[in-house]
């Protein structure tokens, strides 16, 4: 009764900060220089130390020693940002300090630690309270000085109660670093250097109620069978490394509810058969700059897949069972695997997206992609590609420009209207084989600018110009610029059959500059063979 009084005078006389919060009335602002006790609606102190200097172990005793009567700190906060510099906290957190306060939530940001931070006994004075600990943008003083070493015993008293971790600069774990943590939600340990992962660490045992773990090395990190293991609350795993050489079978296994999943520049050497077993709610896997050039079945049970990225990699071949185990993928990236040079896909009922940009292939077969609505290939190679694609009736749009490729072979592509060929001078006509006879669509735009499709065959153009021509709305064309058409008895079925428009061969010009129109069709009669 005598604080909701007190607190209530206090108020009235005015004494805010600039956040518009009351000051504590005790301890006095001037005991606690540079830092700043507020409080918040419900009364609770919030403690912010918000400076650009230094913050010498003295003063951050005296602060500490300053709340002597009332230690129910809610936020403690320490912020020594300065732009495009750090400034160094120089206490080790302990017994002697911190383990003196009844502690809420904590962080430290924008500080360069000359020592080892943690130090025994730092949450002891909070156990029962402390949920939340951070560390956020949190530099060395010097290569050899400043870590966190969590191989102790250092983070048990807060334990219990703790729902959010997230570190940096950690050095060393223990299979007990975490035990008896039932509330822990969050863990985030980044911008670290620990060697290995304990295989006990995150178990259901420890953190039974882990919903979101990230993971970040600066070296090589072992990550052993067992890692993680039957979390039933895990929803989202991200892990940064160097390396990883292998990731072994069983890594990942029984994460029922993990559906996010991402491994992001890192070595892999290799990823072994069932290393993700039992991702029943995996949703998305993101691969980025890793050393695998093998791709095997690494899903044995992953329905809810609608997301799989490996890009930047050196990646060489794709079993044919890889995403055996995976019925709901969605989009496939495979960007920047410039080794792989054969990519074989069928029977997914519901891919809508492949990128396959900035890669060498020589080889594309896709069939029975119902779903797959474009496609993009984009192929850095001075090999040639061929690509053959089948029963994947809602493509509407296949942009192959510039890829080099050689041939074509279309089937069962009914809602084709945009097929890019442009800037592939190694195609031809017979490149070409009877690809133009499964678009049906009077729209379709067939872009063969500077290719060397040179012959206006019978055969292989008919069918397609008959579509244009009995289509009074037909809006379908072949772009021909800069190709050097023959223009010899090639030609005589067009000239001769159908009415010439600019909108069925667009920038048609012969080999000689003149243009398609302009062929003599009684020099074609008198000269070609019946």
């Amino acid at each position: 009764m005598f604080l909701s009084i007190f607190v209530l005078i206090f108020l009235s006389t005015g004494n805010t900060s600039a956040s518009g919060l009351p000051r504590c009335p005790y301890p006095l602002a001037e005991f606690i220089e540079p830092c700043i006790c507020e409080l918040d609606e419900n009364y609770r102190m919030i403690l912010s130390c918000l400076f650009e200097d230094d913050f010498a172990e003295e003063s951050f005793n005296r602060v500490v020693d300053a709340f002597d009567y009332n230690n129910h700190i809610y936020s403690f906060t320490i912020d020594l940002y300065q732009y495009n510099y750090n400034y160094i906290f120089y206490p080790q957190l302990n017994a002697a300090n911190l383990g003196k306060l009844n502690i809420t939530n904590f962080s430290l940001k924008n500080a360069k630690i000359s020592d080892n931070l943690f130090g025994e006994g730092l949450f002891d004075g909070s156990t029962g309270s402390i949920q939340n600990i951070t560390l956020e943008r949190i530099q060395t003083a010097s290569q050899t000085d400043g870590s966190i070493n969590l191989g102790s015993h250092v983070l048990h008293p807060a334990c219990p109660t703790l729902q959010s971790l997230k570190l940096e600069r950690v050095v060393q774990l223990s299979s007990t670093s975490l035990i008896h943590s039932p509330n822990l939600e969050v863990v985030s340990l980044t911008n670290s250097m620990f060697p290995i992962i304990p295989s006990s660490l995150f178990t259901p045992e420890n953190v039974p109620g882990v919903r979101s773990i990230a993971i970040g090395v600066q070296e090589d990190l072992s990550l052993q069978t067992d890692a993680f293991r039957d979390l039933s609350s895990l929803t989202s795993l991200e892990i940064y490394a160097t390396n990883i050489d292998i990731i072994q079978s069983y890594s990942l296994s029984n994460l029922p509810r993990l559906e996010s999943l991402q491994l992001s520049n890192i070595n892999i050497v290799r990823i072994e058969e069932d290393a993700f077993e039992d991702l029943t709610s995996l949703k998305a896997l993101v691969i980025t700059g890793s050393d695998i050039e093998e791709l095997p079945r690494i899903f044995s049970n992953s329905p809810s897949l609608t997301d799989f990225s490996l890009t930047n990699s050196k990646l060489l071949n794709i079993d044919e069972k890889a995403f055996s185990g995976v019925p709901s993928l969605e989009n496939l990236i495979l960007n920047g695997n410039t080794k792989l040079r054969k990519l074989n896909l069928s029977n997914f009922k519901n891919l809508t997206t492949i990128n396959l940009l900035n890669n060498k292939l020589t080889d594309v077969s896709l069939d029975n992609l119902p779903r797959l609505p474009t496609l993009t290939i984009n192929s850095k190679n001075n090999e040639a590609l061929s690509v053959n694609i089948s029963n994947c009736q809602n493509l509407i749009r296949l942009d192959l420009e510039n890829s080099n490729l050689l041939s074509l072979d279309l089937l069962n592509v009914e809602a084709l209207k945009s097929l890019d060929l442009e800037y592939n001078t190694n195609l031809n006509h017979t490149g070409l084989g009877s690809s133009l006879y499964s678009i049906i669509q009077p729209e379709a735009q067939i872009r063969l600018r500077r290719t060397n499709v040179r012959s206006l065959d019978e055969f292989l153009f008919r069918p397609l110009l008959e579509t244009f021509t009995s289509a009074e709305s037909s809006t379908g064309y072949f772009e021909m610029y800069e190709v050097p058409l023959d223009c010899g008895c090639d030609v005589k079925w067009i000239i001769e059959e159908f009415d010439i428009q600019k909108r069925f061969f667009s920038n048609a010009k012969c080999v000689d500059g003149s243009s398609l129109y302009n062929v003599d069709p009684n020099l074609l009669d008198m000269m070609c063979p019946p």
